[in-house]
């Protein structure tokens, strides 16, 4: 069953924070910055489980090919936080 994604707030701002960043680096890096992470959450939807456990439930999603970005989720009933 996929679940919705839910971001936390601070999740979320750091997300922004880290499109800048790209952005700033290299004009069109921000569009494959985010274009690696909604494959990486399509992963996370598809097959959450797949994803190692690191500590209290929470899962690690790692992008490691041009991006250090690590993505942390809950698998709830309904829904995945990030």
């Amino acid at each position: 069953m996929k679940r919705a994604i839910v971001f936390r707030r601070l999740v979320a701002e750091e997300f922004e924070q880290s499109v800048a960043y790209y952005e700033n680096k290299q004009a069109g890096l921000s569009l494959q910055f985010q274009a690696t992470v909604e494959q990486t959450l399509h992963r996370i939807t598809e097959h959450p489980e797949w994803f190692p456990l690191v500590r209290n439930g929470v899962r690690r999603a790692v992008m490691v090919r041009k991006f250090p970005f690590v993505l942390h989720f809950l698998i709830e009933e309904q829904r995945l936080v990030i």
